[in-house]
């Protein structure tokens, strides 16, 4: 609601008009209860409450009504009736239940309908074993029959609304499932995506970066304290964060957004509760894979995760020693001494340290330039997220040094993320010790035409993802399909790798593509270190490829051959692009060996006689067709 003041002058005479603007929004509306067990005979009523609409009952009257099972239906005083509550409600009596049904109240305006459903679960006495009422991570269930998921309200400083199902054991009796708090919205991280809604409407009173470091800080303190599916709109929102950077954000924004993103999914991963539903698993794999190939230069991510205040001590020795390292170097280029290095490093200087950029070369005294202009626009980002930053150092120096080659992400402690191009044919990659966890990768790419043709127009890009305790979120056994058909059952034993081929045209590098390749063309050779298979029961370890990691019996162990070397350590040789798992599968042993066909003694004798009837005939039949041919 706001009231623009427009003024006219016209000869020194003014004249000022206003208008009252007035935002209309939907109601706002609540049922009590959302879900409720009942016995048959009993009798409930439920509110239906329309609180803090004031502003909107202002301008339109709300109106109710009640559906049961999506139908309208009549009033009787007997069964159900329903009548409005001054100033702003509605209550369902229902008296002697017989049958379960869905009740929805409906409350609308002039802008749109809104509706919310009780569930009402009918039982008879004493016919099933039922859950009894609990109280868990601060919400009330009440007493509900196995079946349809209970709904209840989210806990204090959550909005939305949680569910819990009652299951029935094959023993007779119930037991409560964990909640799912997936529809549950921090209070704070809904302040959070109000802001970047308002940033993807085209209002600029923030930044895709303040958002995303806001969203950091959340999650770096609550990761410890998550609800069950509690990240589920986390990762919704910084998949919309994603998207929204991926169309309208500058190479510079994603590059940070990137690293970012990643810190805030290591947080999520730290917690094996945070997530707990297969499209949530299925956008955290998205999202790594996204903001590794955003991640190209380590400048950009030694930028957004630098703390933007220091001291002013800090900053003058970080000014004199980026005084001395570049004096050194302009010594060492008067004097012609020239030294190879084994590893290739970007020095990203800003403040006092640019005095030195006299000693540089052009082309590194541009970059440093431009690096140093990024660093002051990051660092008093940072003092603005920080509110204001009262210790901030203004005009302080840093020097960053980092290792461009090398892109692994030490710092991360669920993820390890190696991203590099393929700029020759053949083309070898080994990574071993920490990068992926212990474990040892190697991709070989043979030389071909086809990608001959792919390298002279666009660029290759090579990423191994490995995912310390991915498997944590994925069921425990599945049941999965491969070329022998005794293996049956599969549990996920080691950690979860992927490695993807992507290309990018020169010409528009934000535009890549999934490249795959044939067998032929080259594989990866995985060497996992995995869970020893159990000593009783026939147990093995195969190696199991995907293109992602789901809830769904997808996974296939007849695409990669699997090499044994220890009883913890096992090679899998793959395609190039996927997801790879060591997996441990009980054999059937109870399968009838298949015992060769007996072949009778006469069918043998009577094929002996047909060929040699056929041999007399020959014989008989050449003389005559040589008559001919002479003839």
């Amino acid at each position: 609601m706001s009231s623009p003041i427009v003024e006219v002058t016209d000869w020194g005479i003014e004249q000022c008009r206003s208008l009252h603007v007035h935002i209309k929004t939907p109601p706002r509306l609540r049922v009590d209860p959302a879900s409720v067990t009942l016995q048959r005979g009993d009798s409930l009523r439920v509110r239906c409450l329309s609180p803090g609409n004031d502003d909107i009952k202002r301008y339109a009257q709300l109106g109710y009504s009640w559906t049961r099972n999506g139908v309208l239906f009549q009033s009787n005083p007997a069964t159900v009736m329903w009548e409005d509550l001054y100033p702003d409600g509605s209550i369902l009596k229902i008296n002697n239940i017989q049958k379960s049904a869905e009740y929805t109240c409906i409350v609308s305006n002039t802008v749109r309908p809104v509706s919310k459903s009780v569930y009402i679960t009918v039982i008879d006495r004493n016919a099933v074993r039922v859950c009894h009422s609990d109280t868990l991570y601060g919400v009330r269930w009440p007493t509900s029959a196995p079946g349809a998921a209970i709904v209840a309200d989210c806990p204090r400083g959550f909005e939305g609304h949680s569910r819990r199902i009652c299951e029935s054991r094959d023993t007779g009796n119930s037991t409560w499932l964990l909640p799912d708090f997936a529809l549950c919205v921090h209070d704070q991280l809904l302040l959070i995506y109000n802001k970047f809604r308002a940033l993807s409407a085209g209002y600029q009173q923030t930044n895709s970066s303040a958002i995303l470091k806001a969203c950091f800080a959340y999650t770096a303190k609550r990761h410890k304290r998550f609800l069950p599916g509690e990240a589920g709109f986390l990762i919704d929102m910084l998949h919309e964060v994603d998207t929204y950077l991926q169309l309208k954000g500058t190479q510079l924004e994603r590059e940070m957004a990137a690293e970012i993103i990643l810190h805030i999914l290591d947080k999520v991963m730290q917690n094996t509760q945070s997530l707990n539903s297969q499209q949530q698993i299925k956008k955290l794999q998205l999202l790594t894979q996204s903001a590794a190939l955003n991640r190209e230069t380590i400048a950009a991510s030694q930028l957004a995760t630098s703390t933007s205040s220091t001291s002013a001590a800090a900053a003058a020795a970080a000014a004199a020693a980026a005084t001395a390292d570049n004096s050194a170097i302009s010594s060492a280029s008067a004097s012609g001494a020239s030294a190879s290095a084994t590893t290739t490093q970007t020095e990203i200087t800003s403040g006092a340290a640019t005095a030195a950029g006299n000693a540089m070369s052009p082309a590194r005294s541009s970059a440093t330039a431009t690096n140093s202009a990024l660093a002051t626009l990051l660092r008093n980002d940072g003092a603005t997220l920080g509110g204001g930053g009262s210790g901030n150092a203004v005009g302080g120096s840093s020097i960053l040094t980092v290792d461009e080659d090398s892109l692994s992400l030490d710092r991360l402690n669920s993820l390890r993320i190696y991203m590099t191009s393929v700029k020759t044919l053949p083309f070898n990659l080994r990574i071993y010790g920490d990068d992926l966890f212990a474990d040892q990768l190697y991709m070989d790419i043979g030389l071909s035409n086809r990608l001959l043709n792919i390298m002279a127009n666009s660029t290759i890009f090579a990423s191994v993802i490995s995912y310390k305790n991915l498997k944590s979120f994925l069921p425990k056994t599945y049941y999965t399909r491969g070329s022998d058909p005794k293996e049956s059952d599969y549990i996920l034993a080691s950690r979860i790798l992927q490695t993807w081929l992507f290309q990018s045209n020169r010409s528009n590098d934000n535009l890549r593509e999934p490249l795959d390749l044939p067998f032929e063309a080259g594989h990866v050779e995985i060497i996992f270190q995995h869970e020893v298979a159990p000593k009783e029961g026939d147990w093995v370890a195969v190696c199991g490829h995907d293109y992602k990691a789901s809830f769904e019996s997808t996974w296939r162990s007849d695409l990669c051959i699997t090499k044994h070397l220890m009883a913890n350590i096992t090679r899998c040789i793959c395609p190039l692009s996927g997801t790879y798992v060591v997996m441990l599968t009980k054999r059937n042993n109870n399968s009838q060996p298949v015992s060769p066909t007996q072949r009778p003694l006469f069918v043998i004798i009577s094929c002996a006689c047909g060929l040699l009837q056929s041999c007399s005939a020959f014989l008989i039949l050449l003389p005559i067709w040589f008559n001919r041919k002479c003839a």
